[in-house]
Parts: structure tokens; C-alpha cells; sequence
């Protein structure tokens, strides 16, 4: 699911037309990998 959220702002920054549009999916883009990083994290410190 995290990695569909990637997917999706990756290709809404290369489509978005305005520089705010683009500036926003980055964010996004940077939030959801920041999210599957902390997630892998916690992962590996349950094992």
C-alpha cells in the first residue's frame, strides 16, 4: 500500500503541470518512503 502511495506521487510529480503541484508530490513522495523506511526498521528490531 506504501508503495502504491510511492508510485502514485512519483508519477503525479512527473505529470503535475504547476511547480506546487510537483512540489507537493515530492513531499509526498519523501514522506512515504520515510514511512517504509521507519516500517523496515522496526521490522528488523522485532526479529
Amino acid at each position: 500500500m506504501i508503495a502504491a502511495g510511492t508510485l502514485i506521487s512519483l508519477v503525479g510529480a512527473l505529470v503535475a503541470d504547476g511547480i506546487w503541484d510537483r512540489l507537493a508530490a515530492l513531499l509526498l513522495l519523501v514522506m512515504s518512503l520515510y514511512v517504509l523506511a521507519a516500517g523496515l526498521r522496526l521490522r528488523e528490531n522485532g526479529r
